[in-house]
């Protein structure tokens, strides 16, 4: 019974939260603890939000937009015959300079936590949330979108390929657009939106409980 109540108080209190215009009023917070006789320690409500936030599987922490570019070279024949120079190789080859928006988003695992990861240290009143690694989700191609530039029109008039993102450009476009994801300062900021985030989920309902001192502390793993 007890456990019921605290995670629904949890869920409503994470509610709550996602609204950000409405905060109920701590005399009906009194109230809720009051009947239930005993307030429940800082560590029970850490954990009914973690089990709360479980059920989303994964948290998104922030994301970027960015112009993702790569440049191809597409040629006529499916592989290129023995004994065939660079030069005329490159006269039977379409070269396509491929400019295109790509959504990166940057995610926590929340399913991987446990209860393990919640530490409450009584004598700083601080709740340590152990996060796993921040994850890179995408990118998402705005393939529609896309600004292609071929060149060598003698291949497009033989072939009549048309001015379009093709597999070999989505792939260049992909790795080109992870690796940009993963640079230092772009992780860097997603890690800092990580631990806010982690924070705010477990700050709100420790102090609806009245743990208003409370503090929480994010580290990665």
């Amino acid at each position: 019974m007890k456990a019921g109540w605290i995670g629904g108080f949890v869920a409503g209190a994470l509610g709550i939260a996602a609204v950000g215009w409405f905060a109920p009023p701590q005399p009906l917070i009194d109230r809720m603890v009051d009947a239930h006789c005993d307030c429940p320690g800082p560590l029970v409500v850490a954990r009914a939000a973690l089990k709360e936030q479980k059920r989303e599987q994964q948290l998104l922490v922030s994301s970027i937009r960015f112009d993702a570019s790569a440049v191809t070279e597409e040629p006529l024949f499916m592989a290129r015959p023995d004994g065939v120079p660079d030069l005329v190789w490159k006269l039977v080859s379409t070269r396509k300079s491929v400019k295109v928006p790509v959504m990166i988003d940057y995610v926590v695992d929340l399913a991987t936590m446990g209860d393990a990861d919640l530490v409450w240290d009584e004598a700083s009143a601080t709740l340590t949330v152990r996060r796993p690694a921040v994850a890179v989700r995408g990118p998402q191609i705005a393939g529609i979108a896309a600004k292609v530039e071929v060149s060598n029109g003698f291949v497009l008039w033989v072939t009549g390929a048309e001015e379009k993102l093709t597999e070999t450009a989505l792939a260049a476009l992909t790795a080109n657009a992870e690796q940009a994801a993963r640079r230092d300062k772009p992780m860097a900021e997603a890690n800092a939106a990580a631990d806010r985030a982690l924070a705010r989920t477990f700050e709100l309902p420790l102090r609806a409980a009245g743990f208003a001192d409370a503090r929480v502390v994010v580290t990665a793993a």
